[in-house]
C-alpha cells in the first residue's frame, strides 16, 4: 500500500543538532535554554542528561528581562527553523 508523504502529517519529523558551545558564541547562554525549558506550561521542550530538545512550534514565552537580547535571538533562530520544516532543535550539553 503506498503512503502520501507530501501531507504535513505524514512527513518524517527533522531534528537540526547543535551543541551549547555554538549557541553561547551567538549570544544564547546555556543558562537562558535552561530557564527556558524548565517552565513547563510553555511546553517548549525538554532537558535531559546530556542535552536539550526544543520544539520549534511552540509559542515562545519568557520573562526574565536579564536575557532579553538571548530571547529575541532564540525567537528568531525558532522562526527560522519552523520556516525550513525541521519540528525539534536538539542541543547537546
Amino acid at each position: 500500500m503506498a503512503k502520501v508523504v507530501n501531507i504535513k502529517e505524514n512527513l518524517p519529523v527533522t531534528i537540526i543538532v547543535s551543541d551549547v558551545t555554538t549557541f553561547e558564541k551567538n549570544g544564547i547562554p546555556e543558562d537562558f535554554i535552561k530557564a527556558l525549558v524548565k517552565i513547563p506550561r510553555n511546553g517548549i521542550g525538554v532537558e535531559r542528561n546530556n542535552f536539550y530538545i526544543v520544539t520549534t512550534s511552540a509559542l515562545l514565552r519568557f520573562r526574565f528581562p536579564r536575557y532579553i537580547r538571548a530571547f529575541r535571538r532564540f525567537r528568531n533562530l525558532l522562526d527560522a527553523c519552523w520556516i525550513r520544516n525541521f519540528q525539534y532543535i536538539m542541543i547537546k550539553k
